[in-house]
């Protein structure tokens, strides 16, 4: 544990974090909202009291949660800014749920991580963080390598989606097959590339779309939802393709 850093049990213990969970990578809290527009005061209320800190906002049309980043230990400053998150939302009249916390990690079985890690660092665009490979900006679940102690047939095989504009799919698709990873099928719209063990990943889309009607609202993706992404900094990538998945259906919630 980083020094000057609390235990998860301190944080928990300290007062005034009631309404916040101790989870895996920090510490959390839902509060029920009844409209998007109620949560979003509730938003603009923590805008206002991260003053630059980790702090992690997903706004949906029956709450908000939120969710204070750690590793290694939960910086002391962390406490106050649990406390003063709950102080608005109780002057908001929004009532805290701790039931509605939830972490998410996926964990695969592998006979030597070293072999299989950095393809899935590639394929995900995640960073290593010790043990696990974790998403740089806090959106996705985390991916833990278990070590078995010999081969399970069956057993150690998963399959993942990863949706991405277009011409970041296609990058990822070549470093992988560049890293001599076997590209096992290839469709119009996705690849499914393999790690040294099996375990497979579909890369979409793989071609932009040519489709007429493309929606004018370039910088939305459309495959199994639609979703926006806006920086306050300029990209590091120029603007990507437009990709229409017919059919698809837009979420109903909006993270910030």
């Amino acid at each position: 544990m980083a020094t000057g850093h609390l235990t998860a049990r301190q944080f928990q213990q300290a007062g005034g974090t009631e309404d916040w969970r101790t989870l895996a990578f920090g510490a959390g809290a839902w509060f029920d909202a009844p409209s998007h527009p109620a949560g979003a005061r509730l938003l603009d209320r923590i805008a206002g009291l991260a003053d630059g800190a980790e702090l992690d906002v997903d706004l949906r049309s029956t709450g908000v949660h939120v969710r204070l980043p750690a590793r290694g230990g939960f910086p002391a400053e962390h406490v106050a800014r649990a406390r003063a998150v709950s102080a608005a939302a109780r002057e908001l009249g929004l009532r805290a749920d701790p039931a509605g916390t939830q972490s998410l990690q996926v964990a695969v079985d592998v006979l030597d991580r070293s072999a299989v890690a950095p393809f899935w660092q590639t394929a995900l665009g995640y960073t290593s963080g010790g043990p696990d490979l974790v998403d740089p900006l806090r959106r996705d679940p985390a991916v833990w390598f278990q070590r078995m102690d010999r081969p399970r047939p069956l057993r150690n095989r998963i399959h993942l989606d990863v949706v991405l504009p277009y011409p970041a799919a296609a990058e990822r698709i070549a470093a992988l097959t560049a890293a001599g990873a076997q590209v096992r099928r290839e469709e119009e719209y996705y690849a499914t590339v393999a790690d040294a063990e099996g375990n497979e990943v579909d890369l979409l889309p793989r071609v932009p779309s040519e489709a007429p009607g493309a929606p004018a609202a370039s910088d939305w993706r459309l495959h199994f939802g639609a979703t926006v992404s806006t920086r306050r900094t300029a990209p590091a990538r120029p603007p990507s393709w437009p990709w229409p998945w017919p059919g698809s259906r837009t979420t109903r919630g909006s993270r910030c």
